[in-house]
């Protein structure tokens, strides 16, 4: 499959999930990188929301520039000044601050890149699911996260170089899990063809760039942080716990994306 270099390929994004048939074991780098939200995910967003008649309350958390907003949002959670044309803008602090809104006040929460930058992410789900019905976080995959080269040619490090957490769902408990992003993740030995495989499978399949979490009340929301020397020892634990990040993560992506496009 010949592939083109392009920081924002847009016309690659698809909704496709794994066909195992057709992985190769090709030493490629990342050519592809999908960054920007996912135009066919939010297409379905949207028109459950349309279904649900939900056209209030809804609030995007770490909205960033005007092109990446949610365009249903009545609300938009920013540090920074941002375009508004007739949105309701707040200006809070998700580490610490709790949200000024009664419990269960808006119809529907969207969270995309966001809580992996935080330093208390605790304080944030907390707060997000208290003031919500229902809602969706997408982070960067923990495939990402492994990966070399992903926040732009200039450095060898793995994964975006700002964040703190790397994020996962765990699918049996619906939980959203938390793993500190330690330097030790860059001496971490993996298999060249595993490396392989996950670049081939990142320059393939865009959804698998990122992980995806919703909660409504039949799906409760529960979160756990990983923290040394309380529930994992970084010497004993780290290197199992990214591995189970990684499948984790790709085993619930293939479920969503297979679950919305039905």
């Amino acid at each position: 499959m010949s592939k083109i270099k392009n920081i924002n390929p847009t016309n690659l994004y698809s909704l496709n999930t794994i066909d195992y048939n057709n992985i190769v074991d090709e030493d490629e780098e990342i050519i592809n990188f999908f960054w920007n939200p996912n135009t066919l995910l939010l297409d379905k967003l949207y028109k459950r929301l349309d279904n649900m008649n939900i056209n209030t309350n809804i609030i995007d958390i770490g909205c960033s520039d005007r092109n990446k907003q949610f365009k249903k949002a009545t609300h938009l959670l920013d540090y920074n000044n941002i375009p508004l044309d007739d949105k309701i803008l707040i200006k809070f602090d998700l580490d610490f601050d709790k949200f000024k809104y009664d419990d269960k006040y808006f119809n529907y929460i969207y969270c995309r890149h966001t809580l992996e930058d935080i330093q208390n992410p605790q304080n944030a789900f907390s707060e997000i699911v208290r003031i919500s019905k229902q809602g969706f976080i997408e982070t960067p995959s923990p495939l990402v996260e492994i990966t070399n080269y992903i926040d732009g040619w200039a450095t060898n490090l793995r994964g975006y170089i700002h964040h703190r957490y790397i994020v996962w769902t765990d699918m049996k408990t619906n939980t959203l899990k938390f793993l500190p992003k330690y330097p030790l993740i860059e001496n971490i030995k993996y298999s060249n063809d595993l490396l392989k495989k996950n670049n081939y499978l990142l320059n393939n399949y865009s959804v698998y760039w990122n992980n995806y979490y919703v909660w409504d009340e039949n799906n409760p929301p529960n979160i756990l942080v990983y923290r040394n020397d309380i529930n994992m020892n970084i010497i004993n634990d780290y290197a199992r716990l990214l591995n189970e990040a990684v499948i984790s993560s790709i085993d619930h992506t293939t479920y969503y994306i297979n679950m919305i496009n039905k």
